[in-house]
C-alpha cells in the first residue's frame, strides 16, 4: 500500500465550513471545490465526510483515536510524522484505501508545516511530549510549533483550526509542562483568533501514561508513593475516546470556532481513592505512603538520568500532583452532544493487562466503585464522620422509642383486664382543638449530572435528570438560571434594600415624565418580562411615558412572536406603552442605547439593560435630581442578582470608576461625601456603569454616546469624561435601586478584552490629551505604530471643540485625582538580557516575592516598569495612587533578588533603587551590585543579583530618554 504524495492531494473549498476567518493583512488562498470531498455516502468509511483533515501529532496516544474517528465517517486525513514509516502502518487501515496520506515533516521547518496544511479545510495540533529532551524542549512543543502552525494555518485560509491544551494549564503553575501549555493556548489564540481549543483534564485509556503510570508503580515494591497522601489532590480524568469524539464533534459544530472546552469526566476524586481504585480494579494489593514532594522530585531525577523514555520525572510528579481546575464558565463534553464516560465504565479495559491469569476474568460487580470527592466539602470529612455517627445514634433511639410506643397499648389493654371495672363518669366537654399543621414534606435529593457546574453549587438538588439536562443547556446559553426564571411570578416581590432614610423622603409630584429603554440580545423571554412588568408596577403610571424594546439583532424565536403577544396583552391594560426597535443588524451595545434615546420622546430617557427588576419608589428619586438640574447624569445603586438562585444581594452605593486600560470598577465616593453622614445623598462620581439616566434633550446636545465603539467596553467611560468636561456631572443616587443579574459569563462575547482594548485606545485618541499614552502602557502595546484601528475619530473631535470641554488634566485634577498620572515613567515592556534574548523577566509563582526568569510571551506577569526615582515595578503597574505596587529589591545578601511591596519596602529600608540605562546593566545604587542571569546546576538559566559581570539588559518600550 503505497500513500498518495502530498502535491497530488486535491483542493478543499472552504465552504465545506463557513467560519469567520481571522482579520489581518495575510494572503489567504483561494480554494477551489474538488468532488472528492463533496459529502456523499452513508457515513461510513468508505462515503466521503467532506473534511480534509491534517493531524500533527496523529501518532500520539490520543492521536491514533482521532485519527480513527475520522477515518470511520470518511475524512481524508494527512498525517505528517517524523518516525520510521513501518511505526506507521497501525494508522493505515483506519481509513479508507488512500484516505489516510502520510509525509514526513520538520517541525522546525515553516515550509514544511505549510505543505502539511495546503489541501486541508481542518487542522488538529495534537503535538506533545511528557519530557523534555536536548533538542525539544517544552517551550518548543507547547509554544513555538503550535504557534508556527497556527500562523501557517491562518495564512493558508484553514477554516478549522483546533489545539489541544490541557486543563490545568496555568502560567503560575509549579509545573513547567502545564505553565508552557499556558503559553502555548495564548500564542495560538493570538494566532488563530478563531482557533477551537480543547483544555482536557488526564484522560485515560489502552496506552495512557496516567493510569498504567500507577498501575506500574508495583514494580517498585509494594507501596505507592504519593504527596500528602494523595488526600490534597482532586483529580476528574476523562476518557481518551470521548475526547477524540469531542474534537470530531467540534469540527462539525459551526458554532465551536474561537471557543474553549473544558473537558472533564463526569466525577471528581481524590488522587488517594483514584489510585486505590486503580489497584481494586487490578485486583493488585495498595498500599499508600506519604512522600514530601523533595524526596518525589529526588526519586524522579534518578529517572530522568535514562536517555531513553524516563518513566517518571519531577515535572510529572507535580502536574500529577496539580488538582484539576474549575472551568464552569466553559462549554464542555454535553455542550459538544456527549454523555462523558466514567472511570468506573472504561478502567477495566485499561487495567485488565495489570491482573494475574487467575484474576483475569473476575466481575467488576465485585469492586466497590471510586469515592467521588466534592473538594468543597472536604475540609468538613471529619465533622461529618461525627455527624453520620450521631446520626445512627439518633436513629437507634428512635427505632427504640417506636417499639415502645407500639407495645404500649398492649400493655395498657391488659393491664385493664385486670383491674375491675369502674362506673362511668359524666363526660366533660372536650376543648376545641387546633387543627394540625401539615408537615412539611421531605425533599428529594437527586443525582446530580453536571456536579462541576456553578449553576448546581447552590441550586437544583431537587431536579429530577431531565431537569437538570433542561436547566443546563439554558444555563449555557444564557449565564444565568432560565429554568428557575421561566417558573418565578412574573411580579414577584424584592427586598427593600434602601437605607431606612430613603423611605422617608418625599418627592414633588411634578416631575419630569420618563422613557425607560430596555436593551437586549438574545435574552430570555421572561427575563424581559419580568423587567417589563417590574417598571410598570412600580413606577408611577403618570411619569411612565413608555417602555422601548431595542434589540439589537436577536435570533431566538421566542422573542418574536410570543414576545409581541405579551405585548399585545399590555397593551389592552396600557395602550401604546411599548415600543419595539429591532437592528437589522447587529450594531453593539452602544449603538442599541443610540437607537433607544432616538425613540424616546419623555423629558428623561432611563437607558438600562433588559435582566433587571427595578425597586419601588426607584424612578422619583432619579427624576428630582434632574428636575433640579437638568446637566447632571444620574445612575442608580445595581443590587446584584445570583445567576443561580435568582436572590438578590444588597450592594451599598459607591462612585463608578476605572482604570487606564477602562475596565470599570466600583470606589468610594470623594471625602466630602462621608462627611455629610448620611447614605441617602447622592454622590459625584467619575464615571457610570452603563446604567444611566438623564435630561434627553441634554444628552442628545452632548452627543449622546459615541456610536464609533465596538460592542462592549469603554463607552461609559467616554461618556462620563465627556459629561464632567463639558459642562455636566454624574451622580450616584442611592435611593434609587435597581437588581441586576450579573451573568456567570456572557455568551455574546467570552473574551471582551480585544473590543474593549479598541474602544480604550478610541476614547484616548478624542479626551485623554497628553495622557492617552497611559492608555497604551496599561495595554503593553507602543507609543507608536501599534497597528489598531480606532475608526474615524473626525466628529468626535468636532463635537469636543464645539461643546468648547475642558481639558483632561482638569478632570485629574478635579473630578479623579485618585488616578495615578504615571508622569515619571520612562520605560515600560518585557525585559531581557543579551545572553538569552528568549527570556524575560517574571514575577514568579503569586503569592510569592521572589521574581523568576522564564521564556518571554509578553503577557501581565513579564510586564516590567521602570520609573525615574530608580523603582522597577514588576508583574504590572497599578492605575490608582491608593494601590501599591511591587518592586525590583536586592535583599543585600545571598544571590536571590526580591519583590516585595513598595511602600513596605521604603518604610523598611531595603535596596529598592536601580540605575538602568536601555542596553546597559541594571544596577542597585545602594549595593552596586547587578541584576544579571546565570545557569544553574539544571543547566538552566536563572534570575541572580551578583558583583557586575558587564551584562546587559534591553527593555520593551521606551517612553522617553533617560
Amino acid at each position: 500500500m503505497v500513500s498518495r504524495p502530498a502535491n497530488v492531494l486535491p483542493r478543499i473549498s472552504s465552504v465545506c465550513f463557513p467560519a469567520v476567518l481571522a482579520a489581518g493583512p495575510v494572503a489567504v488562498q483561494h480554494r477551489r471545490i474538488h468532488h472528492a470531498v463533496i459529502p456523499k455516502g452513508k457515513g461510513g468509511r468508505s462515503s466521503s465526510s467532506g473534511v480534509a483533515a491534517t493531524v500533527f501529532g496523529a501518532t500520539g496516544f490520543l492521536g491514533r483515536y482521532v485519527v480513527n474517528r475520522l477515518g470511520r465517517i470518511g475524512s481524508q486525513v494527512v498525517v505528517p510524522h517524523r518516525c520510521d514509516p513501518y511505526d506507521l502502518m497501525y494508522l493505515r487501515p483506519m481509513g479508507d484505501l488512500g484516505q489516510i496520506i502520510f509525509m514526513e515533516w520538520d517541525a522546525r521547518n515553516k515550509e514544511s508545516i505549510k505543505r502539511a496544511i495546503a489541501h486541508s479545510n481542518v487542522v488538529i495540533n495534537l503535538v506533545g511530549r511528557e519530557w523534555e529532551t536536548s533538542n525539544y524542549k517544552f517551550e518548543d512543543v507547547f509554544v513555538t510549533i503550535p504557534q508556527q502552525i497556527a500562523k501557517a494555518s491562518r495564512e493558508a485560509g484553514v477554516p478549522k483550526f483546533i489545539h489541544m491544551s490541557h486543563l490545568n494549564a496555568d502560567i503560575r503553575s509549579p509545573s513547567k509542562y502545564l505553565r508552557n501549555k499556558a503559553v502555548g493556548e495564548q500564542a495560538v489564540r493570538d494566532e488563530f483568533p478563531d482557533a477551537i481549543i480543547m483544555k482536557p483534564s488526564e484522560f485515560f485509556g489502552r496506552e495512557d501514561r496516567f493510569f498504567n503510570h500507577f498501575a506500574n508503580m508495583r514494580w517498585f515494591g509494594k507501596a505507592v508513593p504519593l504527596i500528602a497522601m494523595g488526600k490534597k489532590t482532586v483529580k476528574q480524568p476523562c476518557h481518551v475516546v470521548d475526547v477524540a469524539k469531542a474534537i470530531v464533534n467540534a469540527i462539525h459544530d459551526p458554532d465551536a470556532n474561537g471557543k474553549t472546552y473544558a473537558l472533564v469526566g463526569p466525577n471528581r476524586y481524590l488522587l488517594h481513592d483514584l489510585v486505590e481504585y486503580v489497584y481494586a480494579v487490578a485486583c493488585r494489593p495498595f498500599v499508600a505512603y506519604p512522600m514530601p514532594r523533595p524526596f518525589y522530585h529526588l526519586f524522579a531525577r534518578f529517572f530522568e538520568i535514562n536517555p531513553f523514555e524516563p518513566w517518571t520525572t519531577r515535572d510529572k510528579v507535580d502536574r500529577f500532583h496539580t488538582t484539576d481546575l474549575k472551568y464552569p464558565a466553559l462549554p464542555g463534553f454535553e455542550d459538544l452532544g456527549i454523555t462523558p464516560s466514567s472511570v468506573e465504565q472504561k478502567a477495566i479495559e485499561v487495567l485488565r493487562r495489570h491482573r494475574r491469569f487467575r484474576f483475569l476474568e473476575a466481575e467488576l460487580e465485585e469492586i466497590k466503585p471510586a469515592k467521588t470527592e466534592n473538594p468543597s466539602d472536604r475540609v468538613q470529612r471529619a465533622a461529618d464522620d461525627n455527624i453520620l455517627k450521631k446520626l445512627e445514634g439518633i436513629e437507634q433511639r428512635v427505632n427504640a422509642l417506636v417499639k415502645t410506643l407500639e407495645l404500649s397499648p398492649k400493655r395498657q389493654q391488659s393491664e385493664a383486664e385486670e383491674q375491675p371495672e369502674e362506673p362511668e363518669k359524666p363526660k366533660e366537654p372536650e376543648e376545641p382543638k387546633e387543627p394540625k399543621k401539615p408537615k412539611p414534606k421531605k425533599r428529594l435529593v437527586r443525582r446530580k449530572l453536571f456536579p462541576n457546574s456553578s449553576l448546581f453549587s447552590k441550586w437544583g438538588d431537587h431536579l429530577t435528570e431531565e431537569e437538570q439536562e433542561e436547566a443546563n443547556k439554558l444555563f449555557v446559553h444564557y449565564g444565568y438560571n432560565v429554568f428557575l426564571s421561566d417558573r418565578l411570578p412574573l411580579n414577584r416581590s424584592l427586598p427593600d434594600t434602601r437605607d431606612s432614610k430613603c423611605a422617608a423622603k418625599v418627592y414633588p409630584k411634578q416631575l419630569p415624565s420618563i422613557s425607560v429603554v430596555l436593551i437586549y440580545l438574545d435574552e430570555a423571554l421572561s427575563i424581559i418580562k419580568r423587567a417589563i412588568r417590574s417598571i410598570i408596577d412600580r413606577t408611577p403610571a403618570h411619569l411612565l411615558k413608555e417602555i422601548i424594546l431595542v434589540d439589537d439583532h436577536s435570533t431566538n424565536e421566542d422573542l418574536k412572536e410570543k414576545l409581541d403577544e405579551y405585548i399585545r396583552s399590555i397593551h389592552q391594560e396600557k395602550p401604546g406603552l411599548i415600543k419595539k426597535v429591532r437592528h437589522k443588524e447587529r450594531l453593539g451595545l452602544t449603538q442599541a442605547r443610540i437607537s433607544g434615546w432616538a425613540a424616546a420622546v419623555a423629558d428623561v430617557v432611563a437607558i438600562l439593560d433588559a435582566h433587571i427588576e427595578v425597586h419601588k419608589q426607584w424612578a422619583e428619586p432619579l427624576l428630582a435630581r434632574i428636575k433640579n438640574d437638568r446637566t447632571v447624569v444620574v445612575s442608580p445603586v445595581f443590587d446584584r442578582v445570583n445567576f443561580d438562585t435568582l436572590e438578590v444581594i444588597q450592594y451599598v452605593a459607591a462612585a463608578h470608576a476605572f482604570d487606564w486600560q477602562l475596565w470599570c470598577m466600583y470606589e468610594h465616593f470623594r471625602p466630602e461625601w462621608y462627611t455629610l453622614n448620611d447614605p441617602s445623598e447622592p454622590g459625584k462620581s467619575p464615571s457610570v456603569m452603563g446604567i444611566l439616566v438623564a435630561d434627553r434633550v441634554f444628552l442628545g446636545e452632548i452627543g449622546v454616546l459615541d456610536g464609533g465603539m465596538h460592542i462592549y467596553g469603554g463607552e461609559n467611560v467616554e461618556l462620563g469624561i465627556r459629561v464632567w468636561t463639558c459642562g455636566g456631572s454624574i451622580e450616584v443616587v442611592p435611593c434609587s435601586k435597581i437588581a441586576h443579574i450579573e451573568r456567570a459569563h456572557k455568551p455574546y462575547a467570552l473574551d471582551l478584552s480585544v473590543p474593549l482594548r479598541r474602544n480604550a485606545l478610541r476614547v484616548a485618541e478624542v479626551w485623554m490629551d497628553e495622557y492617552k499614552s497611559n492608555v497604551l502602557i496599561s495595554w503593553n502595546l507602543p507609543l507608536k505604530d501599534h497597528g489598531i484601528d480606532v475608526g474615524d475619530v473626525t466628529e468626535r473631535k468636532k463635537l469636543r471643540e464645539k461643546l468648547n470641554c475642558k481639558p483632561f488634566k482638569w478632570y485629574m485634577d478635579n473630578v479623579y485625582p485618585d488616578l495615578d498620572t504615571w508622569e515619571d515613567l520612562v520605560a515600560y515592556g518585557a525585559m531581557r538580557n543579551d545572553l538569552s534574548d528568549q527570556h524575560c523577566i517574571d514575577q514568579g509563582p503569586v503569592p510569592g516575592s521572589i521574581p523568576i526568569l522564564y521564556q518571554c510571551h509578553f503577557y501581565g506577569p513579564q510586564n516590567c516598569y521602570y520609573r525615574l526615582s530608580g523603582e522597577i515595578y514588576i508583574g504590572g503597574i497599578k492605575s490608582h495612587k491608593y494601590n501599591n505596587n511591587r518592586c525590583l529589591v536586592d535583599p543585600g545578601e545571598g544571590h536571590v533578588p526580591g519583590l516585595h511591596d513598595c511602600k513596605l519596602a521604603k518604610e523598611k529600608g531595603f535596596h529598592m533603587y536601580w540605575d538602568f540605562k536601555q542596553g546597559q546593566a541594571v544596577r542597585n545604587r545602594d549595593t552596586d551590585r547587578c541584576l544579571e542571569i546565570a545557569r544553574g546546576r539544571d543547566s538552566y538559566f536563572q534570575l541572580i543579583i551578583q558583583t557586575c559581570s558587564g551584562q546587559h539588559w534591553r527593555i520593551q518600550h521606551i517612553i522617553k530618554a533617560f
